[in-house]
């Protein structure tokens, strides 16, 4: 079977599409227009695409166990009751700056995971921000719970199936770390490979799965949405790169190097073998390409969770708009060849 790419909403968004989740039980595919501070919900039985309006820029949707989702809306979590169409607010973040809450998902217990990110200007290369965010989590207890300090641009989560590992996204620095995960206390951790293991690279308190920047950002774009298949594969989506990118996280091509080098004793030349590691982009399966350079995110949805339904941002220029007349638009991703899962729900309402 054939990858096929088809434009599902023509220019959905206005502005920075993102955030897709698919809901098995409305058969509803869940997104955000940012800047527009729209939530939108596509019936795939109806066709219909409906959209709620809130008085701030809306970072992500998830929905709820019951009636509703909670959004980011701006640096507060609030919850949206879809049959009194009532908002309440449960907590603000980062107060004082002009930060925002970014991408979220749900953990296998469904514990909601948000980061926030600084002030963006504009969608343009290189990407900057003019302060770091961080990482929380929402538990299913109500309490809200700080995790990583000084993040760039928070991004894409995923969990494997096993829950052991949780992937994560930082947009700027470009990578894509995996922590050891504790599905039960709902933490996060790093566990250090012994010194003859060279399976990941460590950054500080943080192990990378992937390396988008040791290739060009022409070619694999800023690490943005990111979504898991039934294999473990991450689907990444290369934002500024037209481009969809699966990877093998864990067959990556960090090896130990042995190298010769020269040193010299009181004026004896000698030679010693001294290890040390480099890294490369880990095991990229395949890419899918799309009609606009801006894809932001994915998930997988459908009867049978193996379509996948990708968002993207708009062009903000008259010249982008000519030259990419599909930007902002939802597209949907068929004859991939695998399945993903449902995305957990909140617990938290």
């Amino acid at each position: 079977m054939s990858v096929k790419v088809e434009c599902l909403l023509k220019n959905a968004t206005t502005t920075i599409g993102e955030s897709p989740h698919w809901d098995e039980s409305s058969r509803c595919l869940f997104y955000v227009d940012i800047q527009s501070n729209d939530v939108h919900r596509w019936n795939s039985v109806t066709g219909k695409d409906d959209k709620i309006h809130f008085d701030g820029h809306v970072g992500f949707v998830v929905p709820c166990s019951k009636d509703g989702f909670i959004i980011g809306l701006e640096t507060r979590l609030c919850h949206y009751d879809m049959g009194t169409k009532k908002t309440t607010f449960l907590y603000e973040v980062d107060k004082g700056t002009r930060h925002r809450f970014n991408d979220a998902k749900c953990d296998p217990k469904g514990r909601l995971w948000a980061g926030t990110i600084g002030f963006v200007h504009t969608i343009k290369v290189p990407l900057s921000v003019e302060d770091t965010g961080h990482l929380y989590s929402l538990e299913t207890n109500g309490s809200l719970r700080k995790h990583l300090d000084d993040i760039n641009i928070s991004n894409g989560m995923a969990w494997t199936r096993d829950t052991k590992t949780m992937y994560y996204i930082d947009t700027i620095p470009r990578k894509v770390y995996a922590f050891d995960f504790d599905i039960e206390a709902g933490k996060i951790s790093i566990t250090k490979a012994e010194s003859c293991n060279y399976d990941y690279v460590y950054i500080g308190n943080k192990k990378i799965a992937v390396d988008l920047a040791v290739k060009p950002i022409e070619e694999y774009g800023y690490p943005d949405g990111m979504t898991i298949d039934v294999e473990d594969m991450i689907w990444v989506a290369g934002l500024c790169s037209h481009k969809i990118f699966r990877f093998n996280p864990k067959t990556g091509i960090s090896i130990q190097h042995i190298y010769q080098c020269k040193f010299n004793f009181f004026g004896i030349s000698k030679f010693k073998k001294v290890p040390f590691v480099l890294y490369e982009l880990r095991e990229e399966i395949s890419s899918i390409k799309f009609p606009t350079p801006q894809i932001t995110s994915c998930c997988f949805g459908g009867k049978n969770f193996d379509e996948l339904y990708v968002t993207s941002a708009a062009e903000t220029t008259k010249e982008g708009k000519k030259k990419y007349p599909l930007s902002g638009s939802i597209f949907k991703v068929t004859g991939l060849g695998v399945k993903g899962l449902p995305a957990p729900l909140c617990l938290k309402v």
